[in-house]
């Protein structure tokens, strides 16, 4: 049985997905998002920004139906675990820098 993984994630087309949110810049965006829904709902609005982006939504062409099935073997759960976790661990170094940095102050006037 051969492997489909792809650079850390389940298949090509989440990984290729994840690669252009994080090229596209969105990353941040999904990132708040990430703290204004569910963990369900933040993996539907992942799938609703995906899928509103398809251009040939309405063509019934070949394209169409290729386009529509690799986005259809996308998964969303797991970018939207990743975002998440990335947020998660964005903000406990956030949270580090300010304690070191009220650390430092109090140093500073003890002195």
């Amino acid at each position: 049985m051969t492997s489909n993984t792809c650079n850390g994630y389940s298949n090509w087309e989440t990984w290729t997905v994840a690669t252009w949110l994080d090229q596209e810049n969105m990353t941040e965006y999904l990132e708040f998002l990430a703290g204004e829904f569910s963990f369900g709902g933040f993996v539907e609005e992942i799938k609703v920004t995906i899928e509103s982006k398809n251009p040939l939504s309405t063509d019934d062409s070949l394209y169409s139906i290729f386009l529509s099935e690799s986005l259809r073997q996308v998964n969303y759960e797991e970018i939207a675990r990743n975002i998440r976790d990335e947020a998660l661990l964005q903000s406990e170094d956030d949270l580090q820098e300010r304690i070191n940095d009220i650390d430092s102050a109090m140093l500073a006037n003890a002195r």
